[in-house]
């Protein structure tokens, strides 16, 4: 019935071009698409001046979905169904949100193609990955790591993957993956392009080098997005790899956020584990000496297991090591981030709520100067440190005061999408 109904060439390319994108695409970008794809013969009878009328067509045999896409827990795109068209002179229809394929046709009709024509799946899918990938190069804005990651995927379907490696890892915008959780899951999505059925289990056509790479940013977007068990069974395989293969400091980077979602979830018995292991690679002889930043971070995770054990003096030792660090001189750009919150929190409770404010207050210069103490930071981190000023002045009395820290860090955390830590 299908068939018969879009047997006319131009409304088969069409068809065939919504089948095999994964993702809803704007109208500007179906013409971008359809001259890219006319230019190098792919098409031969479909225009842009033809899409209003098709895509009427499609819309009253309701093929069509439009909206905005999300991903489920295992990387497959979901649309919620949101119609809402504007009409055109020649009768057609001009959809204001972006459109896609209903999903169960568009598998069936790729998965159709793929088995019957497989070349020409793949030729179709490196000419859609060109557009996105000259699109993500055009553009400044925010779509443009999406239009990276959407490349990305149509590389990897269309046979090339170390193309679609070297897309995923080099082509991105600098700062893209700190742009939140609308990023982080079309990245989850792209990711799972490389790998078969689990996150533990990379494409064995990768070498070691590149399939530990690609489970360390695994590791990063799991606990970016908030999920905590598959996040820590990656991250745990990668730290351990990294460690026996003597990249502690690559190990270390996995670590440090892996630490902080242990501590937001309250598996203090993983941080002990995590730190156990840690610990042993700093003590090699091998190990080189730590940068101020990083040693800081390690002496304050210590000093926190021991003050939730009860420990008070051994966590105040620790916690001045660590503050003897932080106050001290750091030649060389840090790259790992420092932790104020944990000493502040440990101040409050042991009755020096000034002493945590003033030195809550003393982070947040640091910021304003540029010190290296916080070069390294993220929202999650500038938040802690305003919901200890707020609890500092909870414990003196000053609600008001209080009120207006807490509601900052209520801000910072929904701006950056940091779902998993809002308290």
């Amino acid at each position: 019935l299908l068939s018969r109904r879009y047997s006319d060439q131009e409304g088969a390319e069409l068809l065939t071009l919504l089948s095999l994108l994964d993702a809803s695409v704007t109208v500007a970008e179906l013409e971008g698409l359809v001259e890219t794809l006319a230019a190098v013969g792919q098409l031969s009878m479909l225009t842009p001046a033809l899409l209003p009328r098709l895509i009427s067509r499609l819309s009253r045999d309701n093929l069509l979905t439009a909206g905005v896409e999300t991903v489920n827990d295992l990387g497959h795109s979901l649309v919620t169904s949101d119609l809402a068209f504007v009409g055109v002179r020649d009768g057609g229809i001009r959809p204001r949100r972006p459109i896609l394929l209903q999903p169960f046709l568009r598998v069936r009709l790729s998965s159709a193609m793929k088995v019957d024509d497989e070349k020409s799946f793949q030729r179709w899918h490196r000419h859609i990955a060109h557009y996105f990938s000259r699109e993500g190069s055009a553009s400044h804005s925010g779509d443009a790591a999406l239009s990276v990651l959407r490349s990305v995927r149509h590389r990897v379907a269309g046979g090339l993957l170390a193309e679609g490696f070297r897309g995923f890892f080099f082509e991105l915008p600098r700062g893209a993956r700190h742009s939140g959780t609308d990023f982080r899951q079309h990245e989850r999505e792209t990711l799972a392009v490389f790998f078969a059925q689990s996150w533990m289990a990379p494409n064995p056509l990768f070498e070691q080098r590149e399939r530990q790479q690609l489970q360390v940013a695994v590791a990063h977007n799991l606990m970016a997005l908030g999920f905590t068990m598959e996040s820590t069974l990656v991250a745990r395989h990668c730290i351990d790899f990294l460690l026996r293969s003597g990249q502690g400091h690559a190990a270390l980077r996995v670590a440090g956020p892996l630490a902080t979602q242990f501590f937001a979830t309250g598996q203090l018995h993983q941080v002990e584990g995590l730190m156990e292991a840690l610990l042993a690679w700093l003590g090699l002889p091998e190990t080189q000496l730590l940068e101020p930043a990083l040693e800081s971070s390690l002496y304050s995770l210590k000093a926190t297991i021991a003050f939730v054990r009860g420990k008070y003096e051994e966590a105040e030792n620790h916690f001045a090591a660590s503050e003897r660090l932080l106050h001290g001189i750091c030649t060389q750009p840090p790259k790992f981030a420092t932790l104020s919150a944990h000493y502040c929190r440990f101040l409050i409770f042991t009755g020096r709520a000034e002493l945590a404010i003033e030195r809550g207050l003393e982070t947040l210069a640091w910021r304003q100067q540029r010190s290296w103490q916080t070069r390294v930071d993220a929202p999650v981190l500038l938040a802690r440190d305003l919901m200890m000023i707020g609890l500092g002045y909870v414990a003196l009395g000053d609600l008001n005061a209080a009120e207006g820290y807490i509601n900052e860090q209520l801000a910072v955390l929904r701006t950056g999408n940091e779902w998993l830590h809002l308290p």
